[in-house]
């Protein structure tokens, strides 16, 4: 598997694939450590399996959860889009946010005239 150029904040940097980390200079691999323990907020090197077992989960929730979001938008009145698009695409959710402001509004003007007595047929 490859991993590609590692870089470290100190301009430390070597080529470097999961295969080949037998060969990485030991002081190295203890800086990718610590700061992989950093980055996920962990303490102990036992925590970070657990920590990105937690990450990834925490992934495929929020991009199923992207997904439905994406798909109700797209089913929606104001949906015109013929083409769809991964889920992480930016054109595929670039609409979603207009289109629930947009929708929000029309809700907000509903509840309005609901409450100023108007009839709302």
């Amino acid at each position: 598997m490859k991993l590609g150029r590692l870089e470290m904040e100190d301009d430390e940097s070597f080529e470097s694939s999961s295969d080949d980390v037998r060969a990485a200079p030991i002081h190295t691999c203890r800086k990718y450590l610590r700061l992989a323990c950093s980055e996920l907020r962990v303490d102990s090197l036992s925590d970070l399996i657990p920590a990105l077992k937690r990450l990834q989960s925490s992934y495929e929730n929020t991009k199923r959860f992207v997904g439905d979001v994406v798909c109700v938008v797209e089913r929606g009145p104001k949906s015109h889009r013929s083409v769809q698009h991964a889920v992480w695409c930016d054109l595929a959710w670039s609409h979603v946010l207009p289109t629930l402001e947009h929708w929000l509004g029309l809700l907000e003007k509903k509840q309005s005239r609901s409450s100023g007595g108007e009839y709302d047929a």
